[in-house]
């Protein structure tokens, strides 16, 4: 047992970059304990059972979804209370883009967010109008793009969670790869993640051919497996085949 034990800013830490890893797709605690991130620090613990108890404390304690939420922050939730699945709050349909751990870095938040990154692109193309007091118009200009970036994100966020659903009553219930029919969430509805089989980072679109349901094992396959880039194509003929 090492003198040192993680901490919990720490461990909270590490648990976002986890998921942020896994393109902040659902994990089970399994998945979470054995990430190579906190296994490492593994050793420092007086055995197994206190190592995924310390981690699975600071995931209950940042949870609203446990008793042990402390009240303070709401970062995690467990999707599935019987199963264990856990995710990041506000993520349901898991539709994110693709980051690779080299490309990582601490103060991304503002580079991340999808609201920004239209707003960036709608600059480049959308002048000013022009008005009597010049010291007005660039407040004039970032209100009316806020406007419509509002409305755009609103649009984005509605297509995507109709997309999410009719790729789910697609699959009926199932994995669209294994079969598997899988357990019943806190809706008694079949848990599926809708996945982007052409990650939206690498040009993928928001389109049922590039869409399909999986159960976690496999969606976590298509981002983590060392035969990937074969089982994508494996995903790409089962939807050509649905559509």
């Amino acid at each position: 047992m090492g003198k040192t034990i993680l901490s919990r800013e720490k461990a909270v830490e590490l648990i976002q970059e986890v998921f942020k890893d896994n393109n902040f797709a659902s994990l089970s605690l399994q998945q979470i304990f054995e990430n190579k991130k906190l296994a490492k620090y593994k050793s420092q613990y007086k055995n197994e059972e206190s190592y995924q108890s310390a981690i699975k404390w600071n995931l209950e304690v940042n949870s609203k979804d446990s008793k042990l939420w402390d009240q303070k922050n709401n970062i995690f939730e467990n999707r599935n209370i019987g199963e264990g699945i856990w995710g990041v709050v506000g993520d349901k349909f898991h539709q994110y883009e693709e980051i690779s751990s080299t490309n990582k870095k601490k103060d991304s938040k503002k580079d991340d967010s999808i609201f920004e990154k239209i707003k960036k692109e709608i600059k480049k193309i959308t002048k000013p109008k022009k008005i009597e007091k010049e010291s007005n118009s660039s407040n004039q200009m970032n209100s009316e793009l806020d406007d419509d970036l509002k409305l755009i994100v609103t649009k984005k966020v509605t297509l995507n969670e109709e997309l999410a659903s009719e790729i789910k009553e697609r699959a009926n219930g199932k994995c669209e790869y294994c079969g598997q029919e899988t357990f019943k969430d806190d809706h008694n509805e079949n848990y599926l993640e809708v996945h982007h089989i052409t990650f939206l980072s690498n040009g993928g679109e928001d389109q049922k051919d590039n869409l399909i349901a999986l159960c976690p094992t496999c969606h976590r396959r298509a981002h983590s497996s060392s035969d990937k880039e074969e089982f994508k194509e494996e995903l790409i003929n089962i939807v050509k085949d649905k559509n």
